[in-house]
Order: structure tokens, then C-alpha cells, then sequence
């Protein structure tokens, strides 16, 4: 489990499932400061304005299970200590892509920077999702290519 921190990871966060669900969820817990729904792993991040407004949500859920129009939600502390966003300028893509590294579990130094978001309101879902297509088209790639070598390689001896 991550350390304490105002940044709360949610799972099962379905389609059906809006913003304003998640805020009225938290509310009692404290402000939520920065919210972000990664729609293509039906996840979302919320930052609390403080490390205890944090704490007391992911206690209180650890015995009762929350539930969002009939789905079943679950929270626990993120990896990150706090979420970035991004300005207009392309400064400060930390928080995106920190939340798409550590749902993908990928390597940061893996990160093709040349896919920039499509609009302002989908930036987080819409780049994790460009990005994992961009990571399974390179290994489909790097499988058929080895594909070819074995081939010719192959081939010598036949």
C-alpha cells in the first residue's frame, strides 16, 4: 500500500459514473482540489486538500463499501503526492502523465511526447489511451520484425 497522501486512486470507476458523483461522494471527507477520471481504465484520481481528509476517506471506506449509481468503488492512497496539471502551453504535463506511468506500470523514459491531448476536458483519458495504443503498436511491431529475422534466418537452412 502507497504511503498517506492527499492523491486517492478509485478503481471501478465506470462510464456511468460522473465527476459530480465522485465530489458528493468525498464531500463529507473534505474539499477535493483536483479530480481526474481515466476513462480507458475505468480509474480516477482525486487529490484532497489535505493529507487527513485523505486519511479519514480511504478509513472510512475501508468498512463500508461505497457504491456509485449500482457500482461498487474502491479507494486507496495513489503513488503520487500530488497531481499536476497541464497549462495551455504544454507546461507541467507532470500529473497526466505520472497517472498514465503508474496505471500502465511503464517506464517513463518510454514516453513519446508527440501525442498532445485533443481537447482540455479529455486530456487525461484520451492521452492514456492514445498512449497504450502507441505501446501495443511498437511491440507488434518489434514482433514482427523478429518474426522476418527468424524467417531469413531460418530460411538459410531449408
Amino acid at each position: 500500500m502507497a504511503a498517506p497522501s492527499e492523491v486517492v486512486h478509485v478503481r471501478n470507476v465506470g462510464p456511468e459514473i460522473s465527476e459530480n458523483d465522485l465530489r458528493e461522494l468525498v464531500q463529507p471527507f473534505g474539499n477535493v482540489t483536483k479530480l481526474v477520471i481515466l476513462r480507458a481504465t475505468n480509474q480516477a484520481l482525486l487529490q484532497m486538500v489535505d493529507v487527513a481528509a485523505a486519511v479519514n476517506l480511504i478509513q472510512h471506506f475501508m468498512d463500508v463499501q461505497p457504491s456509485v449509481r449500482g457500482r461498487n468503488i474502491f479507494f486507496r492512497f495513489a503513488s503520487l503526492q500530488e497531481m499536476r496539471t497541464m497549462d495551455r502551453n504544454g507546461q507541467g504535463r507532470k500529473g497526466w502523465k505520472q497517472a498514465c506511468f503508474s496505471l500502465l506500470r511503464c517506464d517513463p523514459e518510454t514516453y513519446v511526447p508527440e501525442l498532445p491531448p485533443t481537447s482540455p476536458d479529455r486530456e487525461d483519458s484520451d492521452q492514456c489511451s492514445r498512449f497504450r495504443k502507441v505501446v501495443i503498436t511498437m511491440g507488434a511491431s518489434i514482433l514482427i520484425v523478429a518474426g522476418v529475422i527468424v524467417l531469413i534466418y531460418c530460411s538459410n537452412y531449408f
